[in-house]
């Protein structure tokens, strides 16, 4: 690791070691190494400090290392960072590619980020991974929370409990729906580069007539059914092109994986055997073929090209295109393209069956699929998701390896795999050509909001929910069901992942309605205030900071009173005490300095929750646990 102390003599050392190594060079090119008191990790390392370097005899190799040692000694004496930028130290083992340090961004405002999701943590959040790179440094590298945060009883589970295991940096998150972009699309834009596939190729003459031949009749709800024949028309056309634009035609999910799934009302039933699409819920690789069969035999619910439907099947399909084409099956093809090449040891599909336990990977969904014990079908899980697939059809019909989900990653791996999105290199190799990366991020028709597949902000700020307001027009990415997000902002020469595990947590049943979790409430659930104040950390304001986290306090304040007596009250009076917490602690670590604006947000903050708590809160224990809150704010308040 490589540590900036900010001392001249080492910089110097530092120049005499180069000087050594070069004299070394020109008169001893036969040596096969020069160390000093370790070996070099592998043949392309570069100089990390005055011991331990790895002869290079080429003259372009030596330059190199002249411009590594240049910048490390700015690095050191001062010359080119402001004092008060991010201190560039890190807990974590760094990478050639993307050395640590503060790319310009204040520390005050980064290290308000770990404040906040910290907080949110402290408040009912499970756990979380962040990784910023900009401008090719690694400026954040952080792990938050627990893997676990919840019993299946719904307890929680806390800090000295025996079941609690802190998340690290190498803890793997299940990345849902990140993995379309990050397996199908970096698949595709690889093959394209390399000339080995065309968008515009029909899907049947990648899969098979079947494609067409098989497909069934299927009336499905609010649609005009046009006729088998003309539905086997529209698939015979269908391209890789309009699967990967989610214009196809296919329904959102067609449940191959649930017995119990009704294709004529696109609804979940109670009646055994009714999807005539099943493929099967053992999870082996028989019923993964059984689901392309099924995939040929689904009709198309819209004709393709004439809305945008985001569908899983989309990337399902693409998958099987994919290994086609290769020969592989996706895992391996990603693994073999990508993931070896760049050094990635935290990347995978099936990490049981990669070298990782069940400790290793973040906990998802408490009581297996069943959301508490409120759905039930053939073959349902039913313990703690952990380190398998959350996603049900990747899971039970696509064996765990699925082009729409499957892929688990910690955050700095996936960091790097999305940073190639800059250039298409990696430590010098081109995986994705300049034209191709434009091709798939480009936005086409009128709605700049899509790419190929990528998520856009677009001018209209569509994606600013999860990317902020404060993202440019041209920020891409995506985000993942069970609380992951990418996005990649190449204005700023800027990558940000945080994964999360936000289904980790109770279900808040709303009737029928089952898919809403307790930490999806949460403003770290929703993505977007990360992004936000790490944007922050691109100017040194300190008031504009403070003024916008009342904004974004005082948003979370109204919607807690809303929704005081309602099935959902609990993770938002919740959350809002987070928010409250925050505001407190930011104005404690300005050591009485903290602005009257500030102090007196605060106050306000508290007097809110207090009125909360005065218009009758629905849950005792919650009623228990805002009062509790309530003294303690006060009691940090009257220290300010």
């Amino acid at each position: 690791m490589r540590r900036n102390q900010g001392k001249s003599a080492d910089a110097f050392k530092r120049i005499s070691a180069l000087m050594m190594i070069i004299v070394m060079t020109v008169t001893a090119a036969g040596c096969d190494q020069i160390t000093g008191g370790r070996e070099p990790a592998n043949a392309s390392e570069q100089l990390q400090d005055a011991q331990g370097i790895q002869e290079e005899t080429a003259e372009s190799d030596i330059e190199n290392l002249l411009e590594t040692v240049t910048t490390d000694i700015s690095d050191e004496t001062g010359t080119s960072n402001n004092e008060d930028a991010l201190d560039t130290q890190s807990e974590h083992q760094l990478t050639d590619d993307f050395p640590e340090g503060s790319a310009g961004m204040y520390a005050g405002t980064l290290e308000l980020v770990d404040d906040f999701i910290e907080s949110q943590v402290e408040y009912g959040f499970s756990g979380a991974q962040l990784v910023v790179i900009k401008d090719g440094q690694l400026v954040k590298d952080k792990a938050y929370g627990c893997v676990n945060g919840y019993r299946q009883d719904l307890s929680r589970i806390m800090p000295g409990d025996t079941e609690y295991k802190k998340v690290t940096t190498d803890t793997l998150f299940d990345l849902a729906s990140n993995t379309k972009m990050y397996a199908v699309n970096y698949a595709l834009q690889y093959l394209v580069t390399q000339g080995k596939v065309d968008l515009d190729t029909k899907i049947a003459d990648v899969i098979g007539q079947q494609f067409v031949d098989d497909t069934i009749d299927i009336t499905y709800p609010d649609y005009v059914n046009p006729g088998l024949e003309t539905n086997k028309s529209w698939k015979s056309s269908l391209t890789i092109r309009d699967i990967l634009r989610h214009q196809g035609g296919f329904a959102a999910s067609p449940h191959y994986d649930n017995d119990r799934f009704d294709q004529k009302i696109q609804k979940l039933t109670d009646i055994d055997g009714i999807n005539i699409l099943y493929s099967g819920s053992d999870g082996s690789m028989e019923t993964r073929e059984n689901t392309l069969e099924g995939i040929c035999r689904t009709p198309l619910m819209y004709e393709p090209g004439t809305k945008t439907l985001y569908s899983d099947v989309d990337y399902m399909l693409l998958d099987f295109v994919i290994e086609k084409i290769t020969g592989e099956r996706l895992d391996d093809f990603c693994s073999r393209t990508f993931w070896e090449p760049m050094g990635l040891k935290h990347i995978c599909y099936r990490p049981l069956d990669n070298g990782f336990g069940k400790e290793d990977c973040a906990a998802e969904e408490l009581n297996g699929n069943t959301r508490d014990g409120n759905v039930t079908f053939k073959g349902v899980r039913t313990d703690t998701i952990q380190g398998e697939v959350h996603d049900e059809q990747a899971y039970y019909s696509m064996a765990g390896v699925s082009g729409h989900a499957g892929l688990f990653s910690n955050a700095e791996d996936l960091a790097k795999l999305a940073y190639l999105m800059m250039d298409g290199t990696y430590s010098g190799k081109e995986y994705f050509s300049k034209d191709v990366i434009d091709e798939f991020t480009t936005p086409y028709g009128n709605d700049d909001s899509w790419g190929l597949g990528w998520w856009r902000q677009g001018s209209g700020k569509d994606r600013s929910r999860y990317f902020s307001e404060s993202a440019p027009a041209d920020t891409f990415g995506h985000e993942g069901w069970t609380g992951t997000l990418t996005m990649i902002d190449p204005d700023n020469k800027m990558v940000i992942v945080l994964l999360t595990n936000r289904k980790n947590s109770p279900v808040m049943v709303n009737g029928t309605k089952l898919n809403e979790f307790y930490s999806d409430d949460f403003l770290l659930g929703g993505f977007g205030t990360v992004p936000q104040l790490i944007y922050d950390s691109f100017m040194k304001n300190s008031e504009q900071v403070d003024n916008e986290l009342c904004d974004i306090a005082s948003s979370q304040f109204d919607k807690a009173k809303k929704r005081v007596g309602r099935y959902n009250e609990e993770p938002y009076i919740d959350n809002a005490a987070s928010c409250e917490d925050m505001l407190i602690t930011r104005a404690e670590k300005q050591n009485g300095n903290a602005s009257a604006a500030l102090k007196e947000c605060a106050q306000k903050g508290c007097d809110r929750l207090s009125g909360i708590a005065a218009d009758g809160v629905k849950s005792e224990a919650q009623e228990e646990r805002l009062n509790g809150y309530i003294k303690d704010f006060e009691t940090r308040i009257s220290k300010l």
